[in-house]
C-alpha cells in the first residue's frame, strides 16, 4: 500500500505525506502532514509560539522545586532562543517528526543545582534532557529513610530503599509500593518512609480514607476499621502532627 486516505481532509495521498507512527498498524498516522500541522498550529505549537510553552515550564519547575523564577522575561528568553541557540534546527526536526515529544526543544540547566539563567541553560531535545535529569538525580534528591516494621515486632531504620532491599532481601519495587500504601500483603513486614512531605501525607490520607470507605461499602463494616487500617491512619496522623502540627 503506497497510498492512504487522510481522516481529516478525506483525500488519498502517498505515504510520504504522512508522518511515521510505530503504534499504527501500517506504521503511519491517519492524518496527513498538512492537517496535522494545522491542528498543532491551533494549539499554539508553532515556531514563534512554542517558546511561550518552554518559558511557562521553566516557571512551573522553579515553583515546584522551591527555587527563584528565571531572572529574565519571556521577551528576553524568546530573543535569546532565536539569536544564540540552535532552537530553529531543533524545532524543524520536531516538526518533521510529526511533533514527537521526545524531539521537542527543551530548556536544560547545565548545573542542576543552579537556577534558570542565560549562562546556566542550554536548549536540547526533551529526550536528552530527560536522560540527563535521570543521570543527575543523585545530585538533586536525597534518599528518604525507610522504617521496617518486622513481623516479630522489631523496628529498624535504613538510610534508603536500596539499603533496605539489601539488608532484608526484598525487592526495591516491593518496598516502594509498601511505602506508598499500594500493597495489601506484607510477607516481610511493613515498610514506611520515615519522613513524609506535606503533599504525600495528604495524598496517602485520601487514599486510605478511600480504601476504608470501599471496604465499608462492600463488607458492611459498620464504621469500623481493621487493625492494619487503624495503624496506617495513626501513622499518617502522627507524621502530620509531628512534622506540620496540623492534627491535634
Amino acid at each position: 500500500m503506497l497510498e492512504k486516505q487522510c481522516k481529516d481532509c478525506k483525500e488519498v495521498k502517498p505515504l510520504s505525506m504522512f508522518h511515521r507512527n510505530c503504534q499504527a498498524k501500517d506504521g503511519y498516522l491517519n492524518t496527513c502532514k498538512a492537517c496535522y500541522k494545522t491542528v498543532y498550529t491551533k494549539r499554539g505549537i508553532t515556531l514563534e509560539e512554542y517558546p511561550k510553552r518552554m518559558y511557562n515550564n521553566q516557571r512551573q519547575n522553579s515553583k515546584k522545586r522551591g527555587r527563584p523564577y528565571p531572572n529574565y522575561s519571556y521577551e528576553e528568553f524568546k530573543e535569546y532562543l532565536f539569536k544564540e541557540t540552535n532552537y530553529k534546527e531543533l524545532y524543524k526536526a520536531y516538526e518533521e517528526s510529526g511533533f514527537d515529544k521526545y524531539l521537542a526543544p527543551s530548556t536544560d540547566r547545565k548545573n542542576p543545582l543552579g537556577n534558570y539563567t542565560f549562562d546556566n541553560i542550554q536548549i536540547i531535545t526533551w529526550q536528552d534532557n530527560n536522560r540527563k535529569g535521570a543521570d543527575e538525580a543523585h545530585l538533586t534528591t536525597k534518599p528518604n529513610k525507610v522504617i521496617h516494621y518486622q513481623l516479630n515486632g522489631e523496628v529498624r531504620v535504613y538510610d534508603s530503599i536500596i539499603e533496605a532491599s539489601e539488608k532484608t532481601n526484598t525487592k526495591q519495587g516491593h518496598i516502594s509500593r509498601s511505602c506508598n500504601y499500594e500493597l495489601n500483603k506484607y510477607p516481610n513486614g511493613i515498610f514506611r518512609y520515615k519522613t513524609l512531605g506535606e503533599s504525600r501525607c495528604k495524598r496517602l490520607s485520601k487514599k486510605l480514607i478511600k480504601l476504608i470507605k470501599q471496604k465499608r461499602k462492600v463488607h458492611g463494616n459498620k464504621g469500623k476499621m481493621s487493625p492494619k487500617q487503624e495503624a496506617h491512619l495513626r501513622y499518617i496522623q502522627e507524621q502530620n502532627r509531628l512534622r506540620y502540627n496540623k492534627l491535634s
